[in-house]
């Protein structure tokens, strides 16, 4: 609707709108609810979000930058609840992996009216540069984060499908995938995929399968008959982990004989995965 600031009298303005339909509710101006400051003391970054049924926020990123002279890392990041058993007490890599949750909750009989409270903030990662791509949540509220690592010690779970001794190997490090605990004090699986690549997107289905997209320059784990062409530059690649994450239910390698990256997924409740990239 077209519309503009007018003055209606001394210190008072209004707004002149276009015809509209009065049954409609007509928003001029409209308000933020929330918002809010995240972090340490270092150069932190926001990488991605999700939000669940109820409204919670689930926010992932990196904290941490050892190319900022001084920076201390994840060493004073906001951590909750304190101490996180999650969290790196005390410690900092170069860069870290950050997980928030910060939960929505109703004040007053208004259904407008919500109150934003943190429920857990941690800090994952190893003595390397770890960095977060892509968040996702499943209808429990647990969160699945994906993207790299170069950490030869980064956090990995029993029945691991791989650990991470091959990130620290090469500049570059390899794919990463984890599931945190509905509470975010715990790890239900954390697993690298091996590779010199990233983890860039991550999509979960109602039967709590992970859904991995990313690129990779080396072979990965595994991935059925879809192994790289070993003359081809870096590959796409769409993995699909059950839901302890001890096995792969699928994957597959996509790409010529260019730069090709998968940056995203997205899947339907029919199962059907939908990517999106570039390819040189």
């Amino acid at each position: 609707i077209i519309g503009k600031p007018i003055v209606l009298k001394r210190n008072h303005i209004g707004f002149e709108v276009a015809r509209y339909n009065p049954e409609l509710p007509l928003i001029i101006d409209p308000t933020i609810p929330f918002g809010s400051y995240l972090g340490g003391d270092g150069a932190d970054d926001g990488m991605a979000l999700d939000v669940d049924d109820d409204g919670n926020i689930y926010v992932t990123g990196t904290a941490g930058d050892p190319s900022v002279s001084g920076d201390p890392g994840s060493r004073n990041f906001l951590v909750a609840p304190s101490p996180n058993p999650l969290s790196r007490s005390g410690q900092a890599g170069e860069r870290d992996i950050f997980v928030t949750k910060i939960r929505k909750t109703r004040v007053s009989l208004i259904p407008s009216v919500h109150r934003y409270e943190l429920e857990y903030s941690t800090v994952i990662g190893g003595s390397g540069i770890d960095v977060a791509s892509d968040i996702a949540v499943d209808d429990d509220g647990a969160a699945y984060v994906t993207g790299n690592t170069e950490s030869t010690n980064f956090p990995t779970t029993p029945h691991a499908l791989r650990n991470c001794a091959f990130g620290g190997a090469i500049i570059g490090g390899e794919p990463v995938v984890m599931k945190l605990d509905p509470g975010g004090t715990s790890l239900s699986y954390a697993t690298c995929l091996g590779g010199f690549g990233r983890g860039f997107g991550i999509d979960v289905n109602d039967d709590k399968e992970a859904y991995i997209v990313g690129h990779a320059k080396y072979d990965l784990l595994p991935l059925g008959n879809t192994q790289r062409n070993p003359t081809y530059g870096d590959d796409g690649f769409i993995i699909k982990l059950s839901d302890d994450g001890r096995s792969i239910l699928y994957g597959r390698y996509v790409g010529g004989d260019g730069m090709d990256y998968i940056m995203d997924i997205a899947v339907d409740d029919d199962g059907f995965a939908y990517v999106v990239g570039s390819t040189s």
